[in-house]
């Protein structure tokens, strides 16, 4: 039986040095508040996409 972490045991392409990790600076106030908009309004496109696709179905005609 394979370990949890078993489709990442040769994907190194995107390992950082632990120290890069811990020294990073941590995101600001500003920077987290962008993120998440954005996450929040990409998962509001998809909704409406899945209304539209759902509402097209429906409707034969």
């Amino acid at each position: 039986m394979r370990g949890s972490s078993w489709k990442y045991r040769d994907d190194y392409s995107n390992a950082a040095p632990l120290k890069a990790l811990m020294t990073a600076t941590p995101m600001t106030a500003q920077q987290h508040t962008a993120l998440l908009q954005k996450r929040i309004e990409r998962r509001r496109n998809l909704e409406t996409a899945k209304e539209l696709k759902a509402a097209a179905d429906d409707n034969l005609w």
